[in-house]
Formats: C-alpha cells, structure tokens, sequence
C-alpha cells in the first residue's frame, strides 16, 4: 500500500465539491436550499436513503434548481444505482448547460465507479466550460488534478494545481495535495517543500506533518520523521497510520529501539484492526528481534486483512532466506517479484533461494536481471564470485569478489571468499595474509576463526589451523563447518585417536549428520 496515493482514495470524497453550493445557499436561502443541504449533510454521515428523500424533496419544490439534481445523483451513485445517477446528472446539465460544478460531481461518481475514461470526460467538459467564465472557479481545476493523480497522471494533476493557485494564492489545502502528488513520484524534498507552505497557512495541520514524515521516512532521516510523526500524533492522536510511521522511523534510526517500535505498530492495530500494513511493519520488527515465528504470524495476518499487499512477501521470502529455508521463500520471492520488476533485493534473494535449491541457471537469470539494473551492487558480484567459486573457476570468482570489495570495502563474506579464492590459485599465503587482516578485526567470530582455519591449512599449517577451529568450537559449539574442520586436521596430522574423539562429540552435537558420517567413513574412523 502506498500511503501517498492511498490519499487521492480518501479525499475523493464529493464533500469538497457541494461546499460550493452550501456557500450560494446561504446567499440566497429557500425551503428547497434547506433540503439540498439537510441532503448534503446526511450523504456526508452515510445516511444515503435519507439523503435521497430529501433531495427528491428539494426537487419536488423546486424542479428548475440544478442543485437538487446534482446531490441526487451523487447520493444514487454512492450507492451504485449509475443508471438512475447518470439521469440525474443529465437533468441537471439541461438545466444549467454551463454550469461546470454539475460535470465535476459527475465525473468524481464516475470514477467514484472504476469508470475512468467516462469520469476524465466529464471533467475536461467542466474544465472548458470554466475556461470560458469571466470569474473561473480554482475548485475545478482542484478537483481535476484529484482525477488525474488517481488515474497515475501525475505531472498532469500538478499543472491542474498549479492553475488553481494562480487564480487564487491562498489554497493551503491544493499545496497539501500538490505535495502529496510530488511524493508519489519520488520528489521528497519537493513534497516536503509543500507541505511546509501548508504549514506556513495552517500551522495545526496534522496530515501536512504525518506525510512529511512519510517523506523523510522515504529519504532515510529517521529522527526528523520522528519528530514530525509525535507533532502530527500531538494534533490527531487517533490516527493508526501516524503510530505506523512512527514505529517506521523508530525501527530505522540508528537508535534502532525496536521493542518502541513494536509499541507503535501494536497501539496502530488497537485504533484501526484493520491496519494491514501495521501488521507487516510488526513481523519484519520481530524478525530483526529474532522472534522469527512470531514474526511469520504477522506477515499472515497482514496478508489476510490485505492479500494485495505484496510487500509482505517480500519481507516474508527474504527472512526465509536469512533462516536458511529457501524452497519455502522460493513463492513469497517469486510474487513480491511479480509485483515489482524492478526489486534488486527481491531478484538477490530468489538467486540465492534457487541457487540453494538446485535450479543454478534460473539463479543465474535472476543475476543477469540484477546486473541490467545495478551493474555495480556488491552482492551481485559477491553471489557470483559464489557461483564461479562452486564451478571451480577461481579466476572469474577472483575478479567478482575483488569487484564486491570496490564497491562495499567492509563488506567482510566477500573478503572471506577473496581470501580463500587466492589459496584455491595457489597464493596460499596471500590467503594467509587477508585472512589474518580480517582476524584481527573480528576476533570473537566462529566463522572467521573458521576461515581463517581454512586459510592456514591450505597453507600447510594445520597445527594452527587446527587452533583456529577449536576456537570456533569455543565460541560456537554449533557450526558445523569448524567440527569438520577440527576432524580433518586432527587426520591431517595422524591423530587418528583424536579424530575418532573428535566425530564421536560432533555426532553427539548432531547426531546422524550425513556429512559427519561420510568423513568418517572417508578416513576409516571408529564411531
């Protein structure tokens, strides 16, 4: 869900456009006036039966007012009798022909119904009979931008806006919507731009300060959001989606508090039940605490109250991943892909689950799509150093891996890799050497100590390889790698004893394990 254009939903509501009628109403008053708005105002609280009733009032006293017509028609097309809207609609067009208000109401129910085309027509007829006022209404153009930001015609919405405001500057409401439109496209600072004129108008505006926080949520500066999520709290503390925002900002920022953000996502829950994307922002949340079940149970329940919110997926398929359970993320992957062309992340994740699977040259598919994208990420060139790695080609994994490294110098797999693909050309005591560079920052890692194990006993140190494995043992009794490791160095310097010793604790740790039993069976151990 995008909570920019999700906006243009919510707003589209023909409120906005009757307040024009309310105002000439109270101008001129009349009995048939007073139904119109009574009609109005029942619409506006969903009692549209009611509202019906009275305007057929309000016509029945009044047959020549235009108005009566209109209201009649939005309220029959709110509850999906088109045929009987649409004829109300045409009463009231040939009873004022030029009245341009009667064509934006038409055109907002038609779209209103899914029936873009047919809605867009009737705005460009409001629009040209507006052109052709001597006074021109802003609201026109207002509510023709609206349209066309939901049918995705965005650069055509702001010129509808920008024609709004020059017939009138003082609009805080169109500079709202023109950022909300400008953050849809991706220009943040722009967006923020407007709602800080928003502001400028109405300093109490609580959607201005909830959407800039989106905004600079988008830019990745956390603690502005932050801030500007607790004064849009402060200014409608009963909006679930400022509590979401909050919790986003919060989970992001470098403080990175995610029991706080947690709070935020489940007090968004308590005011909309419904809120799916709370749901989703709470699962990914309680991934990153490690409470990884947990955290599938919200990604359900996202996907429950809102099947088409396919982020889910992409967040679900790429934990799944990191726990190692790649043919289960191989769907979730496939549909968060399905959704978005363009997710590098998305394509990373299915190569490695398929290259974990078996499906190698679907994997590398999902590579050359990543490097069409994003030639230069790390990731791709570190997942292909893998590949080439694994097909015993060193060279081609070699320059993948060194390619990684120039992009992300800290990037710690790649330089493990780099370092054991100089042992597999033979360098074994460069491996040594970037092995020992990489030890000395990461001391208290199992897998370094591992690799590093690796690298001496490439290089024929197996007595100190051996060292750098049973201090892997130490930090972590349960990586396998370092129990084989251990193993293969004890047979290396024909402590057959010590061998044996050694595979009898590793099958205790992991009993029956195939790769266990087949070294021991490789060097004739007694279990």
């Amino acid at each position: 869900m995008n909570r920019f254009s999700e906006l243009f939903k919510k707003i589209s509501d023909y409120s906005q456009y009757v307040d024009a009628y309310k105002k000439a109403s109270s101008k001129a008053p009349g009995h048939a006036l007073a139904h119109i708005q009574w009609g109005i105002d029942l619409a506006h609280e969903d009692q549209l039966e009611e509202a019906l009733q009275k305007f057929e009032q309000a016509v029945a006293m009044s047959p020549n007012r235009p108005e009566g017509y209109t209201n009649w028609g939005v309220a029959l097309a709110k509850l999906n009798r088109m045929d009987l809207a649409i004829q109300k609609f045409e009463q009231a067009a040939e009873l004022a022909p030029d009245n341009p208000n009667n064509y934006v109401l038409w055109g907002a129910a038609l779209i209103e119904q899914g029936l873009f085309p047919e809605g867009e027509a009737k705005y460009q007829q409001a629009v040209e009979l507006n052109e052709k006022r001597k006074t021109k209404y802003p609201d026109i153009y207002v509510n023709w931008g609206i349209a066309l930001a939901r049918t995705g015609r965005y650069q055509d919405a702001i010129v509808n806006f920008k024609k709004a405001l020059a017939l009138n500057n003082y609009q805080p409401q169109v500079y709202f919507l023109w950022g909300t439109v400008l953050a849809e496209i991706a220009q943040y600072e722009e967006a923020i731009d407007k709602f800080k004129t928003t502001l400028r108008y109405i300093p109490n505006h609580p959607d201005a300060y909830y959407f800039w926080s989106v905004a600079l949520n988008r830019l990745e500066q956390y603690d502005e959001a932050i801030e500007k999520s607790r004064k849009a709290m402060a200014l409608n503390p009963d909006k679930a989606e400022i509590y979401l925002n909050l919790g986003d900002a919060i989970a992001n920022s470098n403080t990175g508090r995610l029991e706080l953000a947690i709070e935020n996502y489940r007090h968004a829950i308590t005011l909309d039940p419904k809120c799916a994307e709370a749901y989703q922002s709470w699962g990914i949340a309680l991934c990153k605490t490690g409470d990884i079940k947990e955290g599938y149970k919200k990604f359900e329940k996202a996907l429950d109250l809102d099947p088409d919110l396919t982020a889910v997926h992409q967040y679900w398929g790429i934990a799944l991943v990191e726990e190692g359970r790649f043919t289960e993320a191989l769907p979730h992957l496939e549909k968060a892909y399905q959704d978005d062309l363009k997710q590098v992340d998305v394509l990373l994740n299915w190569s490695m689950a398929l290259a974990k699977t078996g499906n190698t040259p679907l994997a590398l598919e999902k590579l050359a799509l990543v490097e069409q994208m994003d030639r230069w990420n790390p990731t791709l060139h570190y997942m292909l150093g893998t590949h080439y790695l694994g097909i015993e080609e060193a060279k081609r994994a070699k320059t993948h891996f060194e390619k990684a490294l120039a992009e992300k110098p800290d990037f710690e797999e790649a330089a493990i890799q780099l370092a054991l693909t100089q042992g597999m050309l033979g360098d074994t005591q460069e491996a040594v050497r970037q092995m020992r560079a990489i030890y000395r920052t990461a001391q208290d890692s199992a897998k370094v100590n591992f690799y590093y194990g690796q690298a001496l006993f490439q290089h024929g140190d197996t007595k100190d390889a051996l060292i750098k494995y049973q201090q892997a043992l130490t930090l972590d009794t349960n990586f396998l790698p370092a129990h084989k490791g251990a193993i293969e160095a004890y047979v290396a310097l024909d402590n057959r004893d010590a061998a044996s010793k050694q595979l009898q604790q590793s099958l205790k740790q992991f009993p029956q394990n195939e790769e266990l039993l087949a070294l021991g069976t490789t060097h004739q151990l007694p279990l």
